[in-house]
This record gives C-alpha cells, sequence and structure tokens, in this order.
C-alpha cells in the first residue's frame, strides 16, 4: 500500500468529521438539509420526519444548532455481529475483487478501525446530549422486545401511536424473528473473539455485561 493510499485514507477519514477546518462546511450543509426537511414536512402535512443518518454522529454539533430540539436514537449492536455482517456487505459488493491480498487486508484493517471510532463516537455523543435529547437501545432489544421497545421510542418522541400502527406491530411481533441470511464470523475474516471483546471493552461493559 503506497503512500499516496494511505493519504487518501486518512483525507477520506476526516472529511466528515466536525473541526475548525471544516465548521462553516457542515453548517452550510446542515442549513440545506433544514431546508429539505421543511420541505418534506409541508409536503407530509406537518407529520415529524424520521432520518436514518448514521454519519451525522461524527457532526454533532452542527446537528444540534441547525436541530436544537432533535431527538436522537442510538442502536448499540454487538461488535461480534457488527463487524462480520459489515464485512459481508462489503464482499457482497465485491469491493475486494480489485485489491491484491495485501491491499485488502489494508482495507479491512482500516475499516475495522473506522467501526471502533464509529462505537467511540457514539459514546461521545451521549456525553454531550441532554438525556431528553437521546435514547439508547441494543439491537437484541429491537430482536427480543420489539414491543417494548417501541412504546418506549413513541413515549421518547411524544408522539402517538395510530391504531392502525399498532395492529401493524402486533402483526410483526406474532410472526418469529428469522435472520434473512448467515453472517460469517469474524475468524473469517482474520479477527478473533478475544482481540474484539478487548478492543470494544467499553462496549462490553456497559451494554452486553
Amino acid at each position: 500500500m503506497d503512500a499516496i493510499d494511505v493519504q487518501f485514507k486518512r483525507f477520506a477519514h476526516n472529511l466528515g468529521r466536525e473541526n475548525s477546518d471544516n465548521a462553516g462546511r457542515n453548517l452550510n450543509s446542515f442549513f440545506f438539509y433544514r431546508e429539505f426537511c421543511k420541505r418534506q414536512m409541508f409536503l407530509q402535512k406537518n407529520k415529524p420526519i424520521l432520518s436514518k443518518a448514521n454519519p451525522f454522529v461524527f457532526r454533532l454539533d452542527s446537528l444540534m444548532k441547525t436541530f436544537p430540539d432533535a431527538k436522537i436514537v442510538f442502536i448499540v449492536r454487538d461488535p461480534l455481529e457488527t463487524i462480520p455482517s459489515y464485512f459481508s456487505m462489503q464482499e457482497k459488493m465485491k469491493y475486494g475483487n480489485t485489491m491484491t491480498k495485501q491491499e485488502l487486508k489494508f482495507y479491512r484493517e482500516e475499516t475495522y478501525k473506522e467501526i471502533i471510532d464509529w462505537y467511540k463516537e457514539t459514546e461521545i455523543a451521549q456525553d454531550k446530549l441532554k438525556s431528553k435529547n437521546f435514547v439508547v437501545f441494543t439491537y437484541q432489544d429491537l430482536t427480543e422486545n420489539l414491543e417494548k421497545t417501541i412504546k418506549q421510542f413513541f413515549t421518547f418522541s411524544n408522539q402517538k401511536m395510530t391504531k392502525k400502527f399498532e395492529q401493524i406491530l402486533k402483526k410483526t411481533i406474532s410472526k418469529k424473528y428469522v435472520k434473512k441470511h448467515q453472517n460469517k464470523t469474524v475468524s473469517d475474516f482474520g479477527l478473533s473473539d478475544k482481540r474484539i471483546r478487548r478492543d470494544f471493552d467499553f462496549v462490553y461493559e456497559k451494554y452486553f455485561n
């Protein structure tokens, strides 16, 4: 892996993160996003917007300046599930087909570090927010206690569940959860449970003890 590849990786790594060099650009992008949300709310007759925007965790300051009353939901998944799931997805997208073994090894190692950053940034974000502005669920909450979790979400977001949605929820709960596919394990990607539990110890201590 040559120096240019490493430099580009570092550049891309910092591109969407909050720092003094891009604060103005980040705010401008969120102002644009706010106007887009206003348009959507108008078209949807003032219904609240639910947005899945994981990268925003790296630009939380700009997000909260633009949407000070935003309600944020963090969903934490066991890293032993997240990592093979993410790498399996990359395989399906054929990322590795044009890479040498050395390049693929470097790419996965850098991706692994970025996944650690995602988890750490989620914890930093929670420390920055007021308790009324966020809630945390684990992936297990969704798969094993869906009804309770959904009701907690509605309470947190100050929204009322419609009768129609209640019916859909009950119908969904009545079906047994089955994984759509079987992911590989971390060992299939040259990683060990021991290493992951060590590198993500802050996650396991808080959520999966």
